[in-house]
């Protein structure tokens, strides 16, 4: 495991480069992620379609979610459960345990490509359904909104992810503000 200070957890981390899981793992795909500007560029968006003089009646604010612990959240498919078996050393039992892990590993370059999928559908399901414009940075879900919209965008946030049995952390989301920070 990997001790995380800063948060007080121990995380189940594998190193899928220095085990050569990630060498034998063949990929026809590659993660696609946000730039830094999303934000920037998502408030210029908006401001392009409002007319100057209307301009002081809006403002833009953003927002946050995050995944209730993230991998963890996702499971592997039947196929490849045979894959995922982990093993590690039980210090009372003086032995190796070998359990099939049901989520994605944590640290492999195939869960992060898996695990990516399904934020990735979530937030194009927010943009094109309820017109939400949300954006994704892994498991950290964001919008900037209108002021006045920003607590149904939230909430339609927190529904479509409950429909598919996705749960939000109640502690890590931000609510909407205009000095808001995306941590990602």
């Amino acid at each position: 495991g990997l001790w995380q200070a800063h948060n007080g957890k121990l995380r189940c981390i594998d190193n899928g480069r220095s085990c050569n899981s990630n060498a034998a793992t063949s990929e026809g795909e590659q993660l696609r992620v946000i730039s830094g500007d999303v934000v920037a560029g998502s408030a210029r968006s908006f401001l392009t379609h409002i007319p100057p003089d209307l301009r002081q009646h809006f403002s833009l604010v953003g927002y946050s979610e995050d995944w209730a612990r993230g991998y963890r959240q996702r499971a592997v498919d039947r196929p490849s459960l045979r894959f995922n078996v982990v093993a590690f050393w039980h210090h009372e039992r003086k032995q190796v345990l070998f359990w099939i892990y049901f989520a994605l590993l944590f640290g492999l370059l195939s869960s992060v490509l898996a695990f990516n999928r399904t934020p990735a559908l979530l937030t194009a399901v927010l943009r094109r359904c309820p017109l939400v414009p949300a954006f994704h940075y892994f498991d950290d879900l964001g919008a900037v909104d209108l002021g006045h919209l920003a607590a149904l965008g939230k909430s339609l946030i927190r529904l479509v992810h409950s429909s598919v049995g996705m749960l939000l952390d109640d502690g890590k989301g931000a609510e909407p503000s205009q000095e808001w920070i995306f941590l990602g």
